[in-house]
């Protein structure tokens, strides 16, 4: 691998699939780009709409789009282009997109974006 490399996250193809049933559900999808030790680094993409989770440790960075995202107990917190986010391992979260969200994540090897 070389010494620097160059990502574009714009650009990259990131495949995505229906979180639940029916057409009105929300699509989601991840692509890992690179790898440093345990750190991984990827894209992921969530079209408008809710889904359910549980957080790894994690920062990102919102590339394009818009979401509030509820962790279970707390105020809902708005993201979007440009803002930085960290999840916490364990966190019960709601993501709420309100305009279909790109964003790269920095997380263990072992996390899922």
């Amino acid at each position: 691998m070389p010494g620097v490399m160059r990502i574009d996250p714009r650009s990259v193809e990131v495949p995505v699939a229906p979180l639940g049933q029916g057409a009105s559900s929300p699509s989601a999808g991840f692509t890992q780009m690179a790898s440093i030790d345990d750190m991984a680094v990827g894209v992921w993409d969530h079209t408008a709409g809710t889904s359910a989770h549980t957080e790894e440790d994690e920062v990102f960075i919102i590339v394009s789009g818009s979401a509030i995202v509820t962790e279970d107990g707390a105020d809902p917190i708005e993201f979007g282009a440009g803002d930085i986010g960290i999840l916490r391992s364990g966190a019960r979260t709601t993501w709420s997109v309100t305009e279909p969200l790109r964003k790269i994540w920095i997380a263990r090897e072992s996390s899922n974006g």
